[in-house]
């Protein structure tokens, strides 16, 4: 059985994450008594949802962005890792949509505030689930093959082979 604790004192949340059936009754017994352990001190808010994204898949893009930030121009220039984080979501996001599978928490557009320009607000790759931020690797990992990125990181390099091997046949 797996749970955190998140925050301290009256602000404690606690978060269980069943990773398969075998694990579900045991989870959900834990879920049982820390209802009832909390029960007595007020109400509570459960949420139920897929699994977030891990860490180290954050740590994964995050670098792979600074590599493409570092390898690739466009439009005659290089940009910034944070801006190739934001064209990089849009494409991704674009992408799923055209495959009609979209984001679970989507970007947004809206008008600017003197209403002569619409504001694009892009994904939050920090919402991302689990599976959404691996198909944004792998969106990554294809990116790279396009535009011949270097990866700085052994295992990323080790995964792009992978990748490539299996996705290009080469």
């Amino acid at each position: 059985m797996e749970w955190q604790v998140l925050g301290v004192g009256f602000l404690m949340a606690r978060l269980f994450t069943i990773k398969d059936n075998a694990s579900k009754r045991s989870v959900m017994t834990a879920l049982w008594d820390c209802v009832g352990e909390l029960i007595p001190s007020g109400g509570l808010d459960i949420t139920v949802a897929k699994e977030s994204k891990t860490r180290l898949q954050e740590q994964r893009y995050h670098a792979m962005m600074n590599d493409i930030s570092k390898q690739v121009e466009f439009d005659g220039r290089r940009f910034i890792s944070k801006v190739w984080k934001v064209k990089l979501k849009d494409q991704f996001e674009h992408d799923l949509i055209a495959m009609g599978t979209p984001l679970s928490k989507p970007g947004s557009v809206t008008m600017s505030i003197d209403g002569c320009r619409v504001v694009q607000i892009p994904p939050e790759s920090k919402e991302f689930r689990k599976a959404e931020a691996s198909d944004f690797i792998e969106f990554l990992f294809a990116f790279g093959a396009d535009h011949s990125i270097s990866w700085s990181d052994p295992e990323t390099q080790s995964q792009y082979r992978e990748y490539f091997e299996r996705e290009i046949g080469q």
